[in-house]
């Protein structure tokens, strides 16, 4: 509990209002898993499965390749880079994870 907070204060104190609404998510939580290039979101399920990540700047990505039906761009833009030619970008599998328990 102790390095969540203090991630909070590291990170900014802009997270700290959104931290209990459902889907809040961190790069504190996660650590070097976190696939994403801000410090936090939120994530949220819109209809049965789109699932939709919105930055600290507003802008809402869907966690996909490409745009869908519901009109959001892609996540690409601040999904994070490995480095790695043979695995370019961290998995999303966290945040899919945890956006997938809000689904109905």
């Amino acid at each position: 509990m102790a390095a969540w907070v203090v991630g909070f204060v590291l990170s900014g104190c802009s997270g700290i209002t959104h931290a209990l609404e459902p889907g809040f998510l961190s790069a504190a939580q996660y650590g070097e898993a976190w696939p994403l290039t801000v410090d936090w979101g939120i994530v949220r399920c819109e209809g049965e499965s789109t699932l939709v990540f919105r930055a600290p700047d507003g802008r809402d990505y869907e966690l996909g390749l490409i745009e869908t039906a519901a009109g959001y761009p892609p996540i690409t833009p601040i999904w994070r880079e490995t480095g790695n030619p043979n695995s370019p970008r961290v998995g999303l599998g966290p945040v899919i994870e945890a956006g997938q328990k809000l689904c109905p």
